[in-house]
């Protein structure tokens, strides 16, 4: 009688991860900002020091989260919908010279190869599709009774 809502967040795909959840051998979440749209105090970095591309993290998503956890929940989502914490790897670029942000998703099974890239404006830790996110979910929660629910 329980049900738990997860926002998909910045995530183009989400259905696909979940429905195929059973079949991924690998799941990888590529994302890149500027650093000044990164909260990196849980690291002590200063954004404002890096000056060049630089890779803030590679490894299982379940490290990124407490690393970076203002800028990360779509990594985490992409984790949960898909093949868990562990096994979904997480890669977090920056470079000052960028304007916008992108969240790539590429995810492999057995004759099922899944590639989908968003990039988009960015204001402070995230992006421009985030009001629209926030407000599907909503929707998405207040979605009960019989019928077909689509957000």
């Amino acid at each position: 009688g329980t049900r738990c809502f997860i926002p998909h967040g910045g995530v183009v795909g989400m259905d696909a991860l979940l429905e195929n959840r059973d079949v991924w051998e690998s799941v990888d979440v590529i994302m890149k900002k500027p650093p000044k749209n990164v909260d990196c105090a849980a690291v002590g970095l200063n954004p404002e020091d890096i000056k060049e591309e630089t890779v803030l993290y590679d490894g299982p998503t379940r490290g990124v989260c407490p690393k970076f956890p203002r800028n990360v929940n779509t990594h985490a989502a992409i984790a949960m919908a898909g093949i868990g914490f562990d096994r979904t790897l997480s890669l977090l670029v920056v470079n000052p010279e960028w304007t916008e942000a992108s969240v790539a998703i590429h995810a492999k099974g057995p004759g099922i190869d899944l590639h989908v890239e968003r990039i988009e404006g960015i204001t402070g830790v995230t992006g421009a599709s985030t009001p629209a996110s926030i407000y599907n979910s909503v929707q998405m929660i207040g979605s009960t009774g019989p019928g077909i629910h689509l957000r």
